[in-house]
């Protein structure tokens, strides 16, 4: 009786932490907040001073720190304005929480649903930028990606297929020339051999920044 009673009240030990982890994950999933400056493509800041670099997408570069824009740059940037400028927005998190120069890395959704990072990638103005822990859209951007690709819009509107051979990680899910040192330091087992650019964005796959800028 008494070993029945013990197992009784671990279960709903159990019970009550599995509530306790919901509850936090539920609140720490739904933050909200306010787009107070557009700084790119995929960077906004809000009210409260957070800088918010968008999960799984990366924008062309607009002009900073003695470097031209990349074609597209401005355009996307402007489409990020109109899109969350002075919006409310949700903000969604994954399994990274800041990058490297301390911004807050996460989905952004606008008060109407509409999800700001696929948005931008469906219409062309960025490419999937896929990682290794964070997963939750994964699939979700690359068909945005995808349907942009087919369209020809926006970045892709000069995108040549071709069969320059290019060896993908299957690990990072980047791309390199296989002269890049870290095509040539990749396990055997993560590599996989893609053709084209356009064949390794379409299978999800985003450029090395060191052979493929």
């Amino acid at each position: 009786m008494s070993r029945r009673w013990g197992l009784f009240r671990i279960a709903g030990l159990l019970i009550v932490l599995l509530l306790f982890a919901s509850h936090w994950s539920w609140c720490h999933a739904n933050e909200w907040g306010y787009v107070d400056r557009v700084d790119d493509g995929d960077t906004v800041v809000l009210a409260d001073g957070r800088r918010i670099r968008y999960l799984g997408i990366n924008a062309p570069e607009i002009q900073h720190g003695g470097k031209s824009s990349e074609p597209f740059g401005r355009v996307a940037m402007r489409f990020n304005r109109d899109l969350a400028l002075h919006q409310k927005i949700r903000l969604e998190y994954d399994a990274e929480r800041q990058d490297a120069y301390g911004r807050d890395l996460a989905y952004l959704f606008l008060s109407n649903g509409i999800f700001v990072n696929a948005e931008i990638v469906r219409h062309g103005y960025a490419h999937c930028l896929p990682s290794a822990l964070n997963k939750r859209y994964e699939t979700l951007l690359l068909l945005a990606q995808r349907e942009a690709m087919q369209q020809g819009r926006g970045i892709w509107q000069k995108m040549k297929k071709s069969s320059e051979r290019l060896v993908g990680n299957m690990n990072s899910k980047r791309f390199h020339r296989p002269g890049c040192q870290a095509a040539r330091n990749m396990r055997k087992t993560n590599q996989l051999f893609l053709y084209g650019k356009w064949n390794a964005f379409w299978n999800g796959y985003a450029p090395c920044r060191q052979c493929l800028p």
